[in-house]
């Protein structure tokens, strides 16, 4: 056995397990599978690469509900689960769920520079009037605390003296 293929068949199954999925394939059927495929060397989660998908991408990895496609025919599929073909459309997660959620990102923070790309990405789009209108909808009667309304007040006096900086 490969030690790199055993690595990645347990990295397979704690990814899947991480997404509440079961998978009941042993290593030797998990192997078998890749190397009948053709596709063992081009495995991958690239454009262009291969991956072990599961049919309708619903139910456990287990004999006859997987195959291997494409990683982009695995995005196609998944793409039509968006919305009301969703098997989650209209359901809710339950309080216990959602503190379950909230635990397990705790202690996650984003990287400076991941924080950076998403600024550059929305820094300098204009939003339409009728955007604008509706954030001010959304906001309009939000009590604000004392502190925060301070917190605003001072980033505004920063904003103004950066733009009249720049004016100068």
């Amino acid at each position: 056995m490969s030690r790199s293929y055993w690595h990645e068949y347990k990295r397979h199954k704690y990814d899947a397990n991480r997404r509440s999925i079961s998978f009941l394939r042993t290593f030797d059927e998990w192997l078998s599978i890749w190397e009948n495929s053709g596709h063992l060397a081009e495995r991958g989660c690239r454009k262009g690469q291969f991956c072990m998908a599961r049919f309708g991408d619903i139910g456990p990895y287990v004999r006859g509900n997987v195959r291997i496609i494409t990683v982009e025919e695995n995005y196609a599929e998944r793409k039509l689960l968006l919305g009301r073909d969703n098997p989650f459309w209209g359901r809710q997660h339950t309080d216990a769920t959602k503190i379950k959620i909230s635990r397990a990102k705790q202690g996650s923070h984003m990287s400076a520079e991941a924080r950076e790309k998403i600024g550059a990405a929305s820094r300098g789009k204009v939003l339409s009037a009728s955007t604008k209108a509706k954030i001010g909808a959304a906001h309009r009667g939000k009590k604000v605390s004392v502190v925060t309304r301070a917190r605003l007040s001072e980033a505004w006096v920063r904003r103004r003296a950066r733009a009249l900086r720049g004016l100068s």
